[in-house]
């Protein structure tokens, strides 16, 4: 679909008047990043260069996404989608990062004299959708695991699918993908990289909200009147007591982490066996509008060690993706601190 929808936009951009060539290189690292393409616009007596990301979908998340994982390349970064709608393409001009669609909006600067700003066309199909397993539920929590312990990817599949919480089938039909997507290269024998790790890692952010956060979701439910603090230190000491495990996720965590964004909305993540008793024994009253979302904790691996959190935490990934879910200016900022802090390194590419 990516390589379809990037001929469409470079059809596109071919049939612009003062353009006289294209020229692609697809697959192109920079910094140790891997951007899908390398464009060159030839105009009369100049041309442009631009690093090319295609999004055939793209969301509000993808473009909040966007901006914090590529702050360094707006100046000569060029969008490529299905389709943009009118608002996050007006977002986009106000940063000043370039696009094209398939529908034929166009924001470009070409050299210092050659400006085009196309609006206003609107796609003949409503949806579009990425094909396979990997980005399902299951597999999204097999791709967990990969990005934050890239090496796991020469792991054998027993032991992927019980770190992952996920079944051998799906481990198996996931490497496969993994493989035939170019995420996955043969180095030696028996012996596989993870590439492509930036493309992997906005798809797991963008396919958190969709699929993984409504399959490990549990309920939502009002915080007792004790208050937030009150709550998860009874909370921890209900799981200390029992010998059982917990995560705290969500806005809650993500100030734990970085002592930035506070509200009173948390999510707890607990094994499915004691939700029952969890909810009896805290009185918790379900609520569409309830603080509190219990999770499903479906992994060991999820958790998040660091000695300077008060309690037991989930991984920054989670965090930083449940931010970017929530779509507003405070939760952008919050976010940006954790990927700078704590996931900018999953995204570089590896040394061969």
């Amino acid at each position: 679909m990516e390589s379809e929808t990037l001929q469409n936009a470079i059809n596109i951009i071919k049939s612009l008047n003062p353009v006289t060539d294209v020229r692609v290189r697809e697959e192109v690292v920079t910094n140790s990043l891997r951007f899908d393409a390398e464009i060159e616009i030839i105009t009369r007596g100049q041309s442009t260069l631009f690093l090319a990301e295609i999004k055939p979908i793209f969301t509000r998340q993808a473009y909040e996404q966007l901006i914090i994982s590529l702050s360094d390349y707006h100046r000569n970064l060029l969008v490529v989608s299905e389709y943009i709608n009118p608002k996050i393409a007006r977002d986009l001009i106000s940063k000043n990062i370039y696009f094209v669609d398939c529908q034929g909006n166009i924001f470009l600067q070409l050299g210092a004299q050659i400006h085009i700003e196309r609006l206003g066309y609107k796609p003949e199909r409503k949806s579009f959708r990425l094909s396979g397993r990997l980005f399902q539920a299951s597999g999204l929590k097999l791709l967990f695991t990969l990005l934050t312990e890239p090496e796991a990817v020469n792991e054998s599949y027993r032991e992927l699918a019980s770190k992952s919480g996920v079944s051998f089938g799906t481990v198996q039909l996931c490497m496969k993908e993994l493989l035939a997507k170019k995420y996955m290269q043969k180095v030696a024998k028996d012996n596989f990289l993870l590439t492509n790790r930036k493309k992997l890692f906005d798809q797991w952010v963008l396919n958190y909200a969709e699929r993984l956060r409504p399959n490990l979701a549990l309920g939502m439910f009002m915080v007792p009147p004790s208050g937030v603090l009150h709550f998860l230190t009874d909370t921890n000491n209900f799981f200390a007591a029992s010998d059982q495990l917990w995560l705290l996720g969500g806005n809650a965590a993500a100030n734990e982490l970085i002592h930035y964004y506070r509200d009173e909305t948390m999510i707890v993540f607990i094994k499915q066996e004691v939700v029952k008793f969890y909810i009896k024994e805290f009185r918790l009253a379900p609520s569409p509008n309830g603080q509190l979302t219990l999770m499903n904790f479906y992994s060991k691996n999820i958790r998040y060690d660091n000695p300077e959190t008060v309690f037991p935490i989930v991984h920054p990934l989670f965090l930083y993706s449940e931010l970017i879910y929530q779509s507003n200016e405070r939760a952008s900022e919050a976010a940006m601190m954790i990927y700078r802090k704590y996931l900018e390194r999953i995204i570089r590419e590896p040394e061969y």
